[in-house]
């Protein structure tokens, strides 16, 4: 009974994890620390994907301006409605 709940929680833990492409680039978009709102970065494949800025890195001194150059991981993500979308992690700057 045992070993039973812990592959269940082991599973769960496994299908709720975002899955991560490789590294991207771009640059910011659209950010506004002081409206609480996500930031947009633009990669190079002209893609906007959104953030938010517990994503940004120290290498970034905590914010992020329009036209900074940057490089992400792109998770892929379950909003409530089970409805798949894009957004940026782990965000650093050059």
């Amino acid at each position: 009974m045992m070993i039973s709940a812990t592959v269940l929680l082991l599973t769960l833990a496994v299908l709720s994890t975002p899955i991560l492409a490789e590294r991207t680039r771009g640059e910011v978009e659209k950010f506004d620390p002081q409206s609480g709102r996500p930031g947009l970065l633009l990669t190079r494949d002209g893609e906007l994907v959104p953030f938010v800025a517990s994503e940004i890195s120290a290498s970034c001194h905590s914010t992020l301006h329009p036209g900074d150059q940057v490089e992400f991981d792109i998770a892929v993500v379950k909003d409530s409605r089970g409805v798949e979308r894009k957004i940026a992690k782990n965000i650093a700057c050059h």
